[in-house]
Formats: structure tokens, C-alpha cells, sequence
């Protein structure tokens, strides 16, 4: 019946059944009186009731009901009226009025065909319970009816008990043989259990007892397109016309389409061909969707599947701005949009920098999907895009605890491991590693690697790790090995070129961002590196500034300020930058003294290797006690000057350094208001663990032009004490010691001994950070001990507050605010300064 077309498929199914049926059973209703009894008991409206009856099998249901109401209302008693309208008010999908009907005969037994068609009724209300009541019941009295024990199977389905149904279904094959009726509702049941294949091997065998069954070649085809197969189902469609209605055709293309998509998101044959099969499915949905929607409300539920698809694969794709329009229109109409598409919008967001819409995105879509491995991992990145860590760990904690270790599956002897489990266990402990608590995070990858050797996450995740701790050379070993495992992995070839560029092998680093912008220009972490990239190749400005103020009897002078700025050329050659610089320096001396002022003009170039950092600069040095003349170049007693650094990193742990200085830029200001000048050699050795411990020693010769020579040596030890998400707190240890060959008769503050030692804590906050954006502030307290040759000890201490901010990688600065309280010469004094900092990438 056309009539059916309009309706959803388990009810046109039933429809075309019920249709089928009732013409059997009106006929076999008919004949169960023989002709003579029905001449001679025919009642006066027989002819009517036969007339309605003949109209109802040639599908004309209205006029045949119009008919029948009318002789129920005036023959009640007439129990063949009253059957053959709940028969056909049934078929006419008048199943409320054929089950008050039914509800009104006598309690007697009924036959075969009414129990069936009150039962289907039933069915077609959504009561299957009373629906397997009445199967149950017919089966009691015929047991060989193989419509009812079908029935049964169904009702079991429609209440969800889909292991029930099977069991019963083969119980009935075994016991009774292979029956169409049973097995196309064990087909029905198998399906509903997600189990297509087994659904065809049922119907299969249905149609082998009945080829020319439509009702089997409809279930088959959709079976085929169930098992993931929907062009193998349209081809068969096509050569069955009349199997499948409109409705499920547009079902299967948009299964097809669907299938394209998936395969998009799979292993593609070329990293060339990556996207290959994504544009094919998003031509072939773009023409679906056109098409369908010319056919009004009656395809509107295809259409909205079809667009759905069409968001994920645009986010194969990396259509993203497509995505988000397309989430954006479907939701201000209105529509339901399913779990997997609200994901897609999600990962869109995420891909354009909104990670609070993809966080709540994310939520939407695993209340419908609540078990989403993937959707539940897009989730925790979005946390950490957000700094919220918090929920980062809790998310990435709570998927590991909710994955089981293996799985057991049938056939095999050992179990695998449970590939979900593991992603959740990489994701919690690259979570640490987000959280900078990569002490805990070395931990747990540690032990996955060690577990896993052969495992190329878990082997980049630690090459990862190593690199943010500082073993760059160690992180490049691990990569290498990640590499011949899996030689074309985009994340893996991302982060060592990332690593190439931390160790200051430029010319490595850049040949591998060509070769990854080259392939694969969408990818974000590509485009990050080459942000990176770009900011390494700009020009760089450095300034600092210190405004320090002391009393105007301070041993170390009063109040003073000193501006350093330095301009670096972009590089050249890869490891060569030249720079200028300007260093001016001026003080109030003690009471009576006046002024000095020191202006330094420096040029040079700088040399930046794998495992070497050198410079070397020639400097114009003019002092003098009048600040407009010495800035201006109007002072005698200007000299050259030179300067020369090296540091040499012997492995990821042990760095050198040392430098030579003619006319020291420390040399003390009140020094040169006396015409004194020094020149400096210095030497140091850090040692570097990881950034939870860090021993510094240095030592510096002072030679000063007045005869005195000063030598100092200093060390400090930092280890952290606690590490948590955007908060760290070190302990600082400190010791120095200097003497002076000279007496302490100088005109400059020349202790011919003394010494210090100092504890204290360092605390460092991120208060907040978006991307590239940071903010956060240090706070570093140190007391400690000073002694001074003749003056004896006494207590010292400081404390540095300052803030800084980092903006787009290009340009980040420092205020602060510095206190301290010292002894010189026994006397305490007091300096505050000023603290201003800035290097602006150009």
C-alpha cells in the first residue's frame, strides 16, 4: 500500500505483514463455515458485511470500515462483524479501536488470527508486554503457529530482551525446523543486538525455504547495510526494485556517505592521499543533501543525518570555520544534533582557539555517548588548553581507572592489552607534564616506555619529557629512536624539530619545518613551530633598567641608576648575530663626593652552536662626574675597552663558562670618579640536574689599576621543595666570599675580607595564561649571615617581588620591586630598587 511509504519502517513492515495476513485469514474465516450452514444462517446484512469485507482486501480500508462501524453499532451480537472490524481496524492502523474491541468479546477461546492481529496492535502502541502476553497465549492453544511464536520473538525485541529473544528463537528452530516466520524475528532480534552478521545468517536461511520472500529480501538488504556495507546493499537494491521504499533507499546512500567519512578518518595510503577519500565523501553528501532537501519534511530527518556526517568530515577535513557554520546554523534552527557532530564542532573550536565552546561542546556530546574513549581524551585537552588542571587530571585520572588493563576475546588464548587503557594512562601522565610536575610525569612514562619499548608514543611522549626537563641531547637520542620505529609520524617529527631548535641546531631545524610545512600545513603544531621559527629569525631588542636608592652615606654610594640596552641583529649564517649596546650607569657618591656618571657604547658579535655560546665586543667607555658632558661625549678620560664570553655545554648537565674583561663594566662607580679602573676575568661551572636542582660555582679576579687585586667566589644551590600546576616554590642556598689584596683605604668600598651565606625561598606563580599570553609574578625571600674582616658579623636579608608578562612569543617584560638590608663597615644600610626588564623580539 502507498499508505505506507509515510511510515517508520518496523511499522510499514508490519503494515505490509498485517495486510498479507488479514487477506489470508478473512479468507480462511470465510471457509471455516461451509456453504450450506452459511445459506442458511446468513443474516439480512451478510451482503454488506461481504461487500465491506471484498472492499477491505482490495486495500480500500476507509469505505470497508465506514461499513462495518455501522453494523457493529446496530448488530453488536454479530460476533463475525465485530471480528472482522478488529482484523481490519488493525490493518487500518486503527490499533486502539481494534484493542477496545477485542477487550469486549467474550471470554472464550478466539481464533488464530484475531490473537494475532490484537497482539500486533499492541505492538504498534508500544505495549509489547501485553503484546507477549497474547503471543504467549496463542501458543498455548496452537503451538505449531509459527506467527505466534515470531510474535513472541518480536515482543521479547520490543522490550529490549534482545539475549531472550534469541534464545527462544533458536529453541523454536531446533524443536519446530527452519520456518520463515521465526527466522526472519530471529533476524529481527539479532539486529536489534547489533549483531548484523548474525541477522543475515538467520535471514539467509529464510530465503533459502522462501526466494521469492520480500519481506527477506527487505531484511537482508538491510542487514547488509547494518554489517558496514551500504554500497554492496544499494547495488542490490537496485537490482530488486521495490525492496526498499524511498525512505530506507535515502537510508542506505546516507549509510554510504557515512562510510566515506570513516574512512577519512583511517590510515591513509599516502600522507599525499590524506584527504582524499574526506573530499570524496563530501562531494558525494553535498549532492545528497541538495537532493533531499527539494523533498520536504518527509526527507528532513535524512537531510539533518547527512549534514551531521558533513560536519565531521569537513572536520577531517580541517575545514573548521565550515564546522562551526554549519553547528552555528543547525542550531539556531533547532535541531538535535547528535553526540559524534557536536564532537566534531568541538574539535573545531578547539583547532580555532575557543577551548571554553569546545570544552562545553565536549560535555554535550558525552552525555549522549558517556563512554566515548576519544571524545573523553578531546575533553581533557581542552582542559588543558584552558589551564584548568584540576579537571585536566581529574578527566585523564578518571578515564584510566574506567578502562580495564586487557582484554579477553573469544578465540584467543591470551588477552591483549586494552588500547583505550593505555591512551588514558599516556594522557594522565602527559597531564603532569602539562602541569609542569614533570618529576611525577617522568615517572609514569618511565615505566610505559620500559613496559613498552617498541611503543612509539610512549617513546616521543619521553623524548617529550626529557626536553622539558633540559636533556635535549638525551630527548634527541629518544626521538631518533621513535623515528626508525616509525619514520613518517607528524607529532613525533614536530617535536624533534621543536628539539632541534632548543639545542641550537638551526640549520637541522629549519630543513625539518620545510619539509613539515611542505606536507602537512594545517597541522597546528606545525604552524606553532613555525611561529617558533620566525621569532628565532626577527631582530631582538633587550633592555634593563635599576633605580636603586640608598642614603647618601652608604659605603656603596648612594642613590644610582643603571640602563642597559641591546640591539641583536636577526641571524646571520644561522649561528651568528652581530649587536650594539648602550650602558649607562650613574650614582650619587657619598656626601661631598657629588656625582658620577659612566656611559659604555659596545659593538660585537655573538656566536650561538649546539654546545657553544660566544661573543666577543670592543667598548668606548666615557666617564666622568658631569652627567651632560659625559653623555654627550664631552669628557676626557674615555677609553677603549673589550670584552669576551664563552659557555660551553658539555652535555645536558654540565656547563662551563668564563670571560675576560678590559675595563670591567662592575668596576664600582665611585672607583672611576677617583680615576681608578679594573679589568675582570672570571670562570664558572652549573651543574644542572633537571629543573628541580640546579648547583652554580663561580669565581672572579678583579684587577684594579690602583694596585689592588680582588678575587671572589660564589655558589649557590637551588632545589624544589613543591611543584604543582602554575605554582612552583624553591629553596635557594647561597654562599659568597671576596677579599682585597689592598687595605680597606680606598676610595671605593674595599672589605679585606668578608663573606656571606644565605637561605631562602623562591615562589613562582603563573596568574594567568592564554596560549602564548603568560602572566605571573616571583617572589624571593632570602636571609642570611654577613661577616667583614674588623667589623665582625650580623644578619642580612632580601626581598625581590616583581611581576612579568610574555606576550605572542615576541615580546615579554619584567617590573619588580627589590629590598634588602646589609652591614658595611658595621654600619646597616638599606637599598631599595627598582627593577624594569624587557626583550621585544622585532
Amino acid at each position: 500500500m502507498t499508505a505506507t511509504l509515510s511510515l517508520p519502517k518496523h511499522r510499514r513492515s508490519a503494515m505490509m505483514r498485517r495486510a498479507a495476513f488479514t487477506f489470508v485469514t478473512l479468507i480462511a474465516h470465510a471457509l471455516a463455515c461451509p456453504p450450506a450452514v452459511l445459506a442458511a444462517e446468513a443474516p439480512p446484512w451478510s451482503g454488506e458485511h461481504d461487500d465491506a469485507v471484498l472492499l477491505a482486501r482490495l486495500g480500500r480500508t476507509g469505505p470497508a470500515l465506514a461499513v462495518l462501524d455501522r453494523l457493529h453499532r446496530q448488530h453488536p451480537e454479530d460476533a463475525g462483524v465485530t471480528r472482522d472490524l478488529i482484523a481490519i481496524d488493525g490493518w487500518a492502523g486503527r490499533d486502539g479501536a481494534a484493542i477496545g474491541l477485542f477487550t469486549t468479546l467474550p471470554q472464550a477461546p478466539q481464533a488464530d488470527y484475531l490473537i494475532e492481529a490484537v497482539a500486533l496492535a499492541y505492538r504498534h502502541l508500544d505495549q509489547p508486554a501485553q503484546a507477549l502476553i497474547l503471543y504467549r497465549h496463542g501458543l498455548a492453544e496452537s503451538p505449531d503457529n509459527s506467527r505466534f511464536a515470531a510474535g513472541e520473538i518480536r515482543a521479547l525485541v520490543d522490550l529490549g530482551r534482545f539475549a531472550p529473544a534469541i534464545l527462544v528463537a533458536d529453541a523454536d528452530l531446533r524443536a519446530r525446523g527452519e520456518r520463515v516466520d521465526v527466522l526472519l524475528a530471529a533476524g529481527a532480534a539479532a539486529s536489534a543486538q547489533k549483531a548484523p552478521v548474525e541477522a543475515l545468517r538467520y535471514i539467509d536461511r529464510a530465503l533459502k525455504r522462501a526466494p521469492a520472500n520480500r519481506e527477506a529480501m527487505h531484511d537482508r538488504l538491510l542487514a547488509i547495510d547494518e554489517m558496514g556495507a551500504p554500497q554492496v546493499a544499494r547495488q542490490l537494491a537496485d537490482d530488486h526494485p521495490g525492496a526498499l521504499n524511498t525512505a530506507e533507499l535515502r537510508r542506505v546512500d546516507g549509510d554510504a556517505a557515512a562510510a566515506l567519512v570513516r574512512w577519512g578518518a583511517l590510515d591513509p595510503v599516502s600522507e599525499e592521499q590524506r584527504f582524499a577519500a574526506s573530499d570524496r565523501a563530501i562531494g558525494v553528501l553535498d549532492g545528497l543533501i541538495a537532493a533531499w532537501s527539494r523533498l520536504g519534511d518527509g526527507a528532513r530527518g535524512d537531510v539533518l543525518r547527512a549534514r551531521f556526517d558533513r560536519m565531521v568530515a569537513y572536520r577531517d577535513r580541517v575545514r573548521m570555520t565550515e564546522v562551526l557554520a554549519e553547528y552555528d546554523d543547525l542550531s539556531r534552527h533547532g535541531a538535535n544534533i547528535p553526540g559524534y557532530a557536536l564532537a566534531a564542532a568541538a574539535d573545531a573550536a578547539l583547532y580555532v582557539r575557543q577551548p571554553e565552546t569546545a570544552r562545553d561542546l565536549y560535555r554535550r556530546a558525552l552525555q549522549s555517548d558517556p563512554s566515548n574513549a576519544e571524545i573523553r581524551l578531546a575533553l581533557f585537552y581542552a582542559y588543558v588548553e584552558l589551564e584548568d588542571f584540576d579537571a585536566a587530571y581529574a578527566q585523564a585520572d578518571f578515564a584510566t581507572a574506567d578502562q580495564v588493563v586487557w582484554l579477553y576475546l573469544k578465540g584467543l588464548e591470551e588477552p591483549l592489552e586494552n588500547p583505550d587503557r593505555a591512551t588514558a594512562e599516556l594522557a594522565a601522565a602527559d597531564a603532569r607534564l602539562y602541569g609542569d610536575e614533570l618529576a611525577e610525569a617522568h615517572r609514569r612514562l618511565a615505566a610505559m616506555a620500559e613496559a613498552a619499548p617498541n611503543n612509539t608514543r610512549y617513546v616521543t611522549a619521553l623524548a617529550n619529557l626529557y626536553s622539558a626537563r633540559g636533556w635535549q641531547r638525551r630527548a634527541a637520542e629518544e626521538y631518533e629512536i621513535s623515528r626508525a620505529l616509525k619514520p613518517r609520524d607528524v607529532a613525533t617529527e614536530v617535536d624533534q624539530a621543536r628539539n632541534s631548535l632548543d639545542l641550537r641546531d638551526y640549520r637541522q631545524a629549519e630543513g625539518e619545518l620545510a619539509d613539515l610545512k611542505r606536507r602537512f600545513p594545517e597541522n597546528l603544531d606545525v604552524r606553532r613551530l613555525d611561529r617558533l621559527w620566525q621569532v628565532h629569525d626577527m631582530a631582538e631588542f633587550r633592555l634593563n633598567v635599576e633605580q636603586t636608592l640608598r642614603s647618601s652615606n652608604n659605603a656603596q654610594d648612594g642613590t644610582g641608576i643603571a640602563i642597559d640596552a641591546r640591539l641583536y641583529s636577526a641571524p646571520i649564517d644561522y649561528n651568528w648575530r652581530i649587536f650594539a649596546s648602550e650602558y649607562i650607569g650613574h650614582e650619587q657618591l657619598l656626601e661631598g663626593e657629588g656625582t658620577i656618571t659612566l656611559r659604555r657604547s659596545a659593538a660585537g658579535a655573538e656566536y650561538r652552536g649546539r654546545d657553544l655560546v660566544a661573543s666577543v665586543e670592543g667598548t668606548v667607555n666615557a666617564y666622568g662626574r658631569g652627567i651632560e658632558d659625559t653623555l654627550t661625549g664631552a669628557v676626557d678620560g674615555g677609553r677603549g675597552g673589550a670584552r669576551a664570553q664563552v659557555a660551553w655545554s658539555i652535555n645536558d648537565f654540565w656547563r662551563i663558562d668564563g670571560g675576560a674583561e678590559l675595563f670591567a663594566r662592575d668596576t664600582p662607580l665611585r672607583a672611576l670618579g677617583s680615576g681608578v679602573t679594573a679589568n675582570a676575568a672570571s670562570t664558572g661551572l652549573t651543574y644542572r640536574a633537571s629543573e628541580s636542582r640546579k648547583v652554580e660555582l663561580g669565581g672572579e679576579v678583579m684587577d684594579f689599576s690602583d694596585g689592588n687585586l680582588r678575587t671572589s667566589l660564589t655558589g649557590t644551590y637551588t632545589e624544589r621543595l613543591l611543584t604543582r600546576p602554575r605554582f612552583s616554590l624553591d629553596a635557594v642556598f647561597g654562599g659568597a666570599e671576596s677579599g682585597n689584596s689592598a687595605d680597606s683605604r680606598r676610595a671605593y668600598y674595599n672589605p679585606r675580607q668578608d663573606a656571606e651565606a644565605s637561605a631562602g625561598l623562591s615562589l613562582n606563580q603563573t596568574l594567568y595564561r592564554r596560549y602564548e599570553f603568560v602572566y605571573d609574578h616571583h617572589l624571593a625571600v632570602t636571609p642570611g649571615a654577613y661577616w667583614e674582616q674588623g667589623y665582625g658579623g650580623g644578619g642580612v636579608a632580601s626581598i625581590l617581588y616583581e611581576h612579568r608578562v610574555e606576550i605572542d612569543d615576541a615580546f615579554e617584560a619584567g617590573l619588580g620591586l627589590s629590598v634588602s638590608r646589609q652591614p658595611y663597615d658595621g654600619a646597616y644600610e638599606n637599598t631599595t630598587a627598582m627593577l624594569l626588564n624587557l626583550r621585544w623580539r622585532l
